[in-house]
């Protein structure tokens, strides 16, 4: 089979192979393609600025008979227009949705939805936002999940009971849910001095891109914490993040409850639990099959306080949750989800 991804950019080349700082292009392209290469099929990923010369492009492409296109993450109308122009020529086109863009302005929402509407197959990265997708384009779609990224880490939970650890790793756009944990921090020690209990103190890293005014701003709400909330942060990158879980006693994951925050997908849940830690996170439709595993509730310092004090029971929830990521997340899994919708893409090719 050839697989022929048309991504609107984000791919560079380092001296590891390809590598994207976008976390929906790894987990969604480059992982799914490297198996699959391995696996003995034909990858391509195709990049296009907005100005690409894509009726070019398409006269040169190398087609053939079991080719299969994959609309990944939209920036430009290129894609669309690239994807019109190899469905001409009988290649089936799979579009994958990771985000829930459909009411976005300035022409982004549209061409989601046009691309959607001209697709042979249609997968959502979440349950959630598949039915979105049901509701907006009145077409079935396929579910699949993220795959882990990270290096297995061995369960380990042992805070210290002077300051406990903790993780927040993403894109700083999404600072404003730390923003709402901030306040039930707030709330909690609040009632702690109230009662003239010692509340805990918090060691809050944070993982994400160098963002000179965001960083601020998060850091002059935290301040007001005085010595029972520090935070330290570090410039994202893969493997920053790895040591950064690995030096975490556990990784809190607040949510923005908008239509949007709740389409997201797994994929920052399974990477703690891969990396042997605890998770806190608030509630997302995604997270529900990890009820088990992960503390999954409202009031993120309620499940703090509790991790901290059923400790056996919490390694013993990292221990099952991290068997479960393997089982079913992995990229030979996940990749193998990915060759079913190809192949079910190319046999409705040949019926038609």
């Amino acid at each position: 089979m050839k697989i022929h991804y048309v991504i609107g950019g984000g791919v560079e080349q380092s001296d590891k192979g390809m590598f994207s700082s976008l976390a929906s292009v790894r987990y969604r392209v480059l992982i799914p393609a490297t198996f699959l290469s391995k696996a003995g099929h034909q990858v391509e990923i195709i990049q296009l600025a907005a100005d690409a010369p894509v009726e070019s492009i398409i006269a040169n492409m190398k087609l053939e008979g079991d080719s299969v296109a994959v609309i990944s993450k939209m920036f430009s109308p290129a894609q669309y227009q690239l994807a019109l122009g190899m469905k001409s020529r009988g290649v089936p086109i799979v579009v994958d949705y990771c985000d829930d863009n459909f009411a976005i302005a300035n022409g982004v929402g549209e061409q989601e939805l046009a691309v959607g509407r001209m697709a042979d197959s249609i997968v959502s990265g979440s349950k959630f936002l598949g039915t979105t997708i049901e509701r907006v384009l009145q077409r079935g779609y396929t579910v699949i999940a993220d795959p882990f990224e990270g290096p297995y880490g061995a369960p380990a939970f042992s805070p210290d009971p002077e300051a406990v650890k903790l993780l927040w790793f993403g894109n700083y756009v999404n600072f404003s849910s730390l923003y709402i944990f901030f306040e039930q921090l707030k709330i909690y020690l609040q009632n702690s001095l109230a009662n003239g209990e010692e509340p805990i103190r918090v060691k809050l890293h944070i993982v994400t891109g160098k963002q000179e005014e965001a960083i601020p701003r998060l850091q002059q709400q935290a301040d007001v914490f005085g010595q029972h909330l520090s935070i330290t942060f570090t410039p994202w990158s893969p493997d920053v993040t790895w040591r950064a879980i690995d030096g975490c006693d556990m990784v809190v994951l607040p949510i923005n409850p908008d239509q949007r925050g709740l389409s997201k997908s797994t994929n920052r849940l399974l990477e703690p639990f891969r990396g042997g830690r605890m998770v806190v996170a608030n509630q997302l439709p995604a997270y529900a099959p990890f009820a088990d595993y992960a503390w999954i509730g409202d009031n993120l310092v309620e499940g703090i306080l509790w991790a901290c004090g059923n400790r056996d029971d919490v390694l013993k929830r990292i221990t099952r949750g991290a068997e479960l990521i393997e089982r079913q997340y992995s990229a030979s899994v996940i990749g193998g989800e990915w060759l079913k919708v190809f192949q079910n893409s190319l046999e409705h090719k040949m019926d038609g």
